[in-house]
């Protein structure tokens, strides 16, 4: 299946170096997170792009994308790779320690 073969694609593609590049893109940038260790912490966003628009902020975790939990950017990135343009994003965000 096509799905499969861009999912298998994205694996293989994106490595540190694309994943910066692709949170770039996005006017973010994700650091690990704080003690908890649940996903990625936003550690600036640019507020014209598309994750500031739709109110994420400084510190909010990205906890799970898609349904897939996430641990290290080239991890967002990888998922984001697959995404088609207008398509929804499921995403669990941690905000000052609520759901």
């Amino acid at each position: 299946n096509n799905n499969t073969q861009v999912n298998a694609n994205a694996n293989t593609a994106i490595n540190a170096n694309t994943a910066t590049r692709i949170t770039s893109a996005l006017g973010l940038n994700l650091a690990a997170a704080a003690a908890n260790g649940a996903g990625l912490t936003i550690s600036n966003i640019a507020q014209d792009a598309i994750f500031g628009r739709v109110g994420f902020m400084p510190g909010d975790q990205l906890v799970s994308i898609g349904g897939q939990q996430i641990a290290s950017p080239v991890d967002f990135a990888r998922y984001v790779y697959t995404v088609q343009p207008g398509q929804r994003i499921p995403m669990v965000v941690m905000r000052n320690g609520v759901q």
